[in-house]
């Protein structure tokens, strides 16, 4: 199972060397991780999914998502009808876990970063509001940067299978 190489999976998909048992696999770990990273950004709320001054923010990450999805699975079945007429959802479910593991690792990493910065500009008084909004606003901004950061990994695998199919075809 190639769960952080994208490039060697497209590979193995244009080829046709992966098993609908192996498939199926992606399709396991990319539910348990979806649920695992949907939970994840719990910890900026106390408790978690706190309605109470939170109804704007989750129906705006809601609508993010929703619009980040819909435009996403569009560019990537355009992607994928370059080269090929069948097997997207094939190549979507296996791509997905790679993808949702680099998204969790790199999306954790940025939010890493942004926490850093939180505690270094809580230091500043004048920086009360920004810091205000941008914790108030860190459940809409995880959520909506994990399902672009998703895509894009899921972009480079349709495109990188689309390259191993074309090398296979030849001219």
């Amino acid at each position: 199972m190639h769960i952080w190489r994208i490039e060697k999976l497209a590979e193995k998909l244009a080829s046709g060397a992966l098993s609908e048992w192996e498939k199926a696999r992606y399709l396991v770990g990319t539910v348990v991780l979806h649920i695992l990273t949907s939970y994840s950004y719990a910890i900026f709320r106390d408790p978690p999914y706190k309605v109470q001054g939170g109804t704007l923010s989750t129906v705006l990450g809601l609508a993010g998502e929703l619009a980040v999805t819909t435009v996403g699975f569009i560019v990537l079945f355009n992607v994928h009808s370059r080269r090929s007429n069948a097997g997207f959802l094939d190549k979507a479910v296996c791509f997905a876990l790679p993808a949702a593991i680099r998204a969790f690792v790199v999306g954790w990493g940025s939010l890493g970063v942004l926490l850093l910065f939180l505690g270094l500009a809580s230091r500043y008084p004048s920086l009360e509001l920004v810091l205000e909004m941008l914790v108030s606003l860190g459940p809409l901004f995880a959520a909506i940067l994990f399902s672009v950061l998703h895509f894009v990994y899921m972009y480079s695998g349709f495109s990188a299978f689309n390259e191993h199919k074309a090398k296979l075809e030849g001219p």
